[in-house]
């Protein structure tokens, strides 16, 4: 049990994501979870989000494959951390210039 928990903690360490909205969790559904007060709260929504989808929506090739390129231009997802955070570093930079 305790490699089981280990595992689910690594997990979480990439499906969290802090933005100036609040803490998001990233999920391969059609919406990410969030915005949360803390990091507590948005790895406490994780556990529950993986426990009701555990089998429901299986990883497509192997465990390996965990690049990600996100397009916030195309993107189809509602609340999605990814795209907030695109916005959020686009702002930034724009500031910065």
């Amino acid at each position: 049990m305790r490699a089981e928990t280990r595992a689910v903690a690594k997990q979480q360490e990439g499906r969290l994501v802090r933005t100036v909205l609040g803490w998001y969790v990233k999920t391969r559904e059609q919406m990410d979870l969030g915005p949360f007060a803390s990091r507590q709260e948005a790895a406490h929504a994780l556990q529950r989000h993986i426990r009701l989808y555990r089998g429901l929506n299986p990883r497509t090739g192997p465990a390996t494959a965990r690049m990600h390129i996100h397009d916030a231009e195309t993107c189809q997802r509602s609340n999605c951390c990814d795209c907030l955070e695109a916005k959020e570093l686009g702002l930034s930079m724009a500031v910065a210039s």
